[in-house]
């Protein structure tokens, strides 16, 4: 009973602030229609202040009783404790040659509690040449961490602890290699931070045909219900750069092109 009540608050309490407007209007119309019924039954003028307060009560528990039919197919998750809000990340794959292949990741952090020192990542490379991420930033250093589920993570240690409100830039790189052309061509991210811009940038060789590139937006990896797909032609320079304002947590995006032989990395 205790966690309804706690649940039926938190609902009450949110609807109400994000419908400020609707509630006033709600509270004029039933204000309204109470004086009106009052002048229609004088009898209940005493209870004036009483059947507006009762008007009130229901309408909040029909509005509540309304927004969970309306969500009840929607997802929920717990609330997201992470010690970084990301206002920009930027993937980028640049390829150079045949084995010779840039992959890159830009973070600009704000910081959310004070003592934060690291940031960690995960990525998962498909080609047969080494990965090795290594830091663009002198005084960052990049720790390796055990793989799960075929994910290498580590760690961005950022060389001291930063107080609540800092922004930090990161910057990794990782100097590939494919020399059987056996790797995936894609370049993705999970959304596990608050995010405020995702920007996904691929640059292929010039060719005689310009790639297709296929981005897609899905709830995880490999999952087709829910999930969203575009075509687009790469730039005549073979550029293809896709940012994302406010992608969603906990959701998976992903730029895929038709170019078998081209090696990439997955995030």
């Amino acid at each position: 009973m205790g966690k309804f009540l706690k649940e039926f608050a938190g609902i009450a309490v949110f609807e109400a602030l994000k419908s400020t407007a609707w509630g006033l209007v709600l509270l004029l119309i039933e204000f309204v229609g109470v004086h009106n019924l009052v002048a229609f039954l004088p009898v209940i003028a005493p209870y004036k202040i009483l059947l507006l307060a009762l008007a009130i009560v229901i309408s909040v528990l029909i509005g509540i009783i309304a927004y969970r039919a309306m969500t009840r197919n929607l997802p929920r998750f717990d609330r997201v404790n992470s010690d970084v809000h990301i206002l920009k990340k930027t993937i980028s794959y640049d390829y150079r040659g045949p084995n010779k292949i840039i992959y890159r990741r830009q973070y600009t952090f704000k910081i959310l509690r004070n003592g934060v020192d690291k940031f960690t990542d995960r990525y998962r490379w498909s080609g047969n040449g080494e990965a090795i991420p290594k830091s663009v930033k002198p005084e960052h250093t990049i720790h390796h961490l055990p793989e799960e589920h075929f994910f290498r993570f580590f760690e961005i240690r950022f060389g001291h602890a930063y107080k609540r409100k800092a922004v930090v830039e990161a910057d990794v790189i990782w100097e590939l290699s494919d020399p059987n052309g056996v790797s995936h061509p894609v370049i993705s991210a999970t959304i596990y931070e608050p995010t405020d811009c995702l920007v996904m940038h691929v640059t292929l060789p010039p060719t005689n045909e310009i790639p297709t590139a296929i981005r897609t937006f899905s709830p995880e990896i490999g999952a087709r219900l829910n999930a969203e797909t575009k075509e687009a032609l790469f730039s005549n320079n073979n550029v293809e750069i896709w940012s994302t304002i406010k992608p969603r947590l906990l959701h998976y995006y992903e730029l895929r092109w038709r170019k078998q032989s081209l090696p990439p990395v997955e995030g």
